[in-house]
């Protein structure tokens, strides 16, 4: 379910391909290196939110 929650509120929203901004595995500190060398901005960075933590767009209420 979380992922479905940041599939919808990050690569949806964001206008992201489906598969661009996915890695499994503990890849997260070294991606996130390579996207601000390359100059992707930081708050472009996503990750998934654990279930009590809402996506700024998330519905409150849902």
């Amino acid at each position: 379910p979380e992922m479905g929650r940041f599939y919808r509120h990050v690569l949806i929203e964001g206008n992201y391909p489906h598969h661009g901004a996915v890695a499994f595995g503990h890849w997260g500190k070294a991606l996130y290196e390579v996207f601000k060398y390359i100059g992707v901005p930081v708050e472009e960075i996503g990750y998934n939110q654990p279930a009590g933590v809402r996506y700024p767009t998330e519905n409150p209420f849902a």
